[in-house]
């Protein structure tokens, strides 16, 4: 049987096919074009042998997964409220003085979506129960950090981060200690210097009760080691 060679519209995944050429594909003999099977050029159309493409499309499929475009990894995020941002320069202020005083350096944190949505799960899960603060395990944190603040009344963001900032009057660069953390561990993750991500949020109960919560990625606050320094 005669083979002919046509071009066909592939589907949209495969032009953005990238790779080597392959030589797992068998190419029928006699065909004096290059197939695309084979090539796996990025040409939105192609010169292709039919009867190879449909035996081994599945194979080139697997093979070569689609390349996402921007369009498709681009996350839309809402831009921060202004107390997400307050709340946001109030960390990194601290942070920033805090390598001023260990010169040791430390990033800016960086707004997390993901970390602020868990963050308002927990507040949520807080606000629905009846015991007051408590942490979530570590099970559930999975290396992230956390902070909780919680009033009776209304609270802010910004106004539970500073609130935690201001524990920095009881830390002086000491090693982490279980005896003394709990004086200044809200501050000492604010200003971990591996910590590079933060989310935060609230919740309020029947009452009017609000419940603030900040996870952080990586976490901090080890036992041993020093927030100034990190070891």
């Amino acid at each position: 049987m005669k083979r002919i060679t046509v071009k066909i519209t592939l589907p949209s995944w495969f032009a953005n096919l990238k790779g080597p050429p392959r030589d797992d594909v068998k190419i029928p003999k006699g065909n004096k074009d290059r197939c695309a099977c084979a090539s796996l050029s990025t040409a939105a159309y192609k010169t292709v042998c039919l009867s190879c493409i449909s035996k081994n499309l599945d194979t080139i499929k697997s093979n070569h997964p689609p390349t996402k475009s921007p369009a498709a990894d681009f996350t839309h995020r809402q831009p921060l409220s202004s107390d997400q941002t307050q709340a946001l320069g109030i960390h990194n202020q601290a942070r920033e003085a805090a390598t001023q005083t260990s010169s040791v350096g430390r990033p800016g944190l960086v707004w997390d979506p993901h970390l602020a949505d868990l963050a308002r799960q927990w507040a949520q899960h807080l606000a629905a129960g009846k015991r007051g603060l408590q942490h979530s395990s570590r099970e559930e944190r999975r290396g992230q950090g956390e902070n909780l603040y919680w009033m009776s009344a209304g609270a802010s963001l910004s106004e539970a981060s500073q609130a935690w900032v201001d524990e920095s009057a009881a830390y002086h660069g000491q090693k982490i200690d279980v005896r003394t953390v709990p004086k200044y561990c809200h501050y000492t993750q604010i200003i971990w210097p591996s910590t590079t991500k933060v989310g935060i949020a609230l919740a309020k109960n029947r009452s009017g009760a609000t419940y603030v919560v900040a996870r952080y990625s990586p976490e901090g606050n080890f036992l041993g080691q020093s927030a100034f320094t990190g070891n």
